[in-house]
C-alpha cells in the first residue's frame, strides 16, 4: 500500500519521457517490495520448508536477488538519461559524497561488513541479518519521505526499489 500511495499520483500527474521513468520505479518498487513473498512461493514450491536447500543453492538465490535489485535501480536511471539525452547523475550520488552518502547506503556498508566478519569467523549470522538489513537499504528513501528527512522526492529517487 505505502508503494501505491507513494508513486501513483506522481504517475497519474507525469507526462511523457517522465510517465515511463516513474511507471518502471513503481513497477520495480512493487516487485522489490515482494521480493520475499516471491522467495516463499519458490521455497514451498521447491519443498525447502522440508528439506533445506545447499548453500550453494542460497547464494546462487541471493545473487538472483541482488541483480535484480541492482536491475531495478538501474533501468529508471537508464531511461531517466535516455529520454532526457543528458548524462544524469545516480539518485544516490546526487546528495553528494562523505556523511550523506553514508547516511544513504548504510544499511549495505553493514551488510557487508557483517559478510566479512561472518566469513573470518566461520559463522551464518549474515544469512540472517543480511536479508533484513537490505531490505531497509531498499525501504529507506520511502522511509525518509515518511519522516520528512531531507528533500528526496521518491519519484526521481531511483535507489527507492
Amino acid at each position: 500500500a505505502f508503494i501505491w500511495f507513494t508513486h501513483i499520483d506522481r504517475l497519474k500527474a507525469a507526462e511523457g519521457a517522465q510517465f515511463y521513468v516513474r511507471l518502471v520505479q513503481f513497477i520495480s518498487s512493487f516487485i522489490a517490495v515482494l521480493l520475499p513473498l516471491w522467495i516463499a512461493l519458490l521455497a514451498a514450491h521447491l519443498d525447502w520448508f522440508v528439506e533445506k536447500p545447499d548453500l550453494a543453492t542460497l547464494h546462487i538465490l541471493i545473487a538472483v536477488c541482488l541483480g535484480a535489485w541492482l536491475l531495478a535501480a538501474f533501468i529508471p536511471w537508464l531511461i531517466q538519461m535516455l529520454s532526457t539525452g543528458k548524462t544524469v547523475a545516480p539518485a544516490l550520488l546526487r546528495g553528494g559524497y562523505g556523511l550523506p552518502l553514508l547516511l544513504h547506503i548504510w544499511p549495505t556498508l553493514l551488510v557487508v561488513l557483517l559478510i566479512f566478519e561472518e566469513q573470518n569467523r566461520g559463522g551464518v549470522l549474515q544469512y540472517i541479518y543480511g536479508p533484513f538489513l537490505l531490505y531497509l537499504q531498499a525501504a529507506l528513501p520511502y522511509l525518509r519521505r515518511a519522516i520528512r528527512i531531507g528533500d528526496d522526492d521518491i519519484s526521481d529517487d531511483e535507489d527507492a526499489h
